[in-house]
């Protein structure tokens, strides 16, 4: 999947105009691995479902901020991550049907 203008174009009815928190709902996606870039899928060195229980200094700093209020507010403006994205649900039904498939055939 593509985000970016091109998204928010798409998107785009007659009516309501354009969606405004379209850059929220792909950050969000984006965030619980729901979208998983590309480059990042097509080059993962272990599962993209690997979770590490030791949190990186990044990530310790980031949650710090966050619990003083220095980061994680509301953003100022809703800006849309422009990139293309593995869709991780639509993977997930292609891989089931496949499996199913397979299973048929023997």
């Amino acid at each position: 999947m593509r985000t970016g203008e091109e998204l928010s174009k798409a998107l785009e009815t007659q009516e309501f105009g354009r969606p405004l928190a379209i850059g929220a709902v792909v950050q969000d996606a984006i965030d619980k691995k729901e979208l998983v870039p590309l480059k990042e899928f097509l080059n993962a060195q272990k599962s993209i479902y690997a979770k590490t229980w030791v949190p990186t200094p990044w990530q310790a700093v980031s949650w710090g901020l966050k619990q003083l209020g220095v980061i994680g507010g509301e953003p100022a403006e809703d800006k849309l991550v422009a990139g293309t994205f593995v869709v991780m649900a639509n993977l997930e039904v292609r891989q089931r049907r496949a499996v199913s498939i397979n299973m048929q055939a023997y």
